[in-house]
């Protein structure tokens, strides 16, 4: 079985709370909605080294599926594949500290988590069975991130300050 999933884009919908542990620190936890896109692909393929030809049938459960390869030729015995936008939530904490004057540097990490999917995997005509697929399901689509940023603060409420350079 060959199986990928990739997290083509993400988003965060996010609020932030804080404690002032100094006047020039504070440290934060955040939280909230997580959104992005996913897809997944998946197939069985079988093939034969030896040239003599060889078939996989499985009968268990409710479902009966059988595929055949000649070598050197490899089967693709099932395959299927699936995208979606998928909702989660998102957690992590971080600090941001004055470096000097309205800027301050800040590090944060983040937890992101979106539910599983699952695609369905179909059998091409021969040489598997005609009209038998299988659905294979992936767990969480998870990522962990840790950012560094800069910030600039405008201060709404007060004049603007007029810098004069002296030559």
């Amino acid at each position: 079985m060959n199986s990928e999933r990739k997290l083509q884009w993400f988003g965060t919908v996010r609020g932030r709370i804080g404690y002032l542990a100094t006047p020039d620190l504070l440290l934060y936890g955040t939280a909230g909605l997580a959104y992005g896109r996913t897809s997944a692909s998946g197939s069985i393929l079988l093939s034969d080294p030896s040239g003599q030809g060889v078939s996989i049938t499985n009968a268990t459960s409710f479902i009966i599926f059988h595929c055949e390869a000649q070598a050197p030729v490899v089967s693709t015995c099932y395959a299927g594949s699936g995208s979606r936008t998928s909702a989660g939530w998102a957690a992590g904490g971080g600090f941001e500290f004055r470096v000097f004057g309205n800027v301050t540097a800040k590090l944060e990490y983040l937890h992101v988590d979106l539910r599983g999917q699952t695609i369905t995997l179909a059998s091409p005509s021969p040489p598997s069975s005609p009209g038998v697929g299988m659905a294979y399901s992936f767990d969480h689509q998870t990522v962990d991130i840790v950012r560094a940023g800069l910030n600039w603060r405008v201060d709404w409420g007060k004049a603007p300050v007029a810098v004069m350079a002296k030559y």
